[in-house]
């Protein structure tokens, strides 16, 4: 379920904020798509830090994979 994605950074850990997703909703993104693009905006940081592009890439799809976010065309 895409609301139980959880995000975690250095000691911290919640849930998605609900007002960031409710935003993009009123901005015409779908609930599914505002997830999608907060939480890949998160480890966007993380992939930019790694300087290899064959490990950048295969961690962020290994991360979108695991999160679901991984099956569109």
């Amino acid at each position: 379920n895409a609301d139980d994605v959880r995000c975690t950074h250095a000691a911290t850990a919640g849930q998605v904020d609900e007002e960031q997703i409710l935003y993009c909703m009123s901005r015409g993104v779908s609930r599914d798509e505002a997830m999608h693009v907060i939480v890949e905006g998160f480890f966007q940081q993380v992939f930019d830090r790694i300087p290899v592009e064959l490990v950048r890439e295969t961690l962020s799809q290994t991360v979108q994979t695991k999160l679901g976010f991984g099956n569109e065309a």
